[in-house]
């Protein structure tokens, strides 16, 4: 199940689960685009990186690959896991090369969502390092 809306004029959207949501602003997409937010499941989302784990679920927005002449917000709901929280950050799925990447200027915001400002579309997830 997914939830998909077209957001030329810009607009919110959530996913089906709530857990995650995205802001577009006017003008941030030049033409009419079926946006939709896609909750991976374990079989279907990128293994994390070696001593890393999840933290959210990973979400595929798409059309994967989309760019915008405006950024957009995307919020993620995550939990606290045997993790190292300072590690914890909001990373992209990168399918050419086959590697999370850390999004720069992502904040978290009461220990249970983080957000950023984004430019394309792609697969995000919270990860975090285990404790060792």
């Amino acid at each position: 199940v997914i939830n998909d809306h077209r957001l030329k004029g810009g607009g919110l959207l959530d996913s089906v689960d709530r857990q995650t949501e995205i802001f577009v602003p006017p003008l941030a997409l030049l033409q009419d685009t079926l946006i939709s937010i896609v909750p991976l499941t374990s079989q279907g989302r990128p293994a994390p990186p070696k001593g890393w784990c999840y933290l959210s679920k990973a979400y595929d927005f798409l059309p994967r690959g989309t760019h915008f002449t405006l950024p957009v917000t995307i919020r993620i709901l995550f939990r606290k896991k045997s993790s190292d929280d300072s590690q914890a950050g909001l990373y992209a799925y990168n399918y050419i090369n086959r590697e999370w990447l850390p999004v720069e200027g992502a904040v978290i915001n009461d220990d249970t969502a983080i957000s950023s400002s984004i430019t394309h579309f792609t697969v995000y997830a919270v990860l975090g390092k285990h404790k060792k």
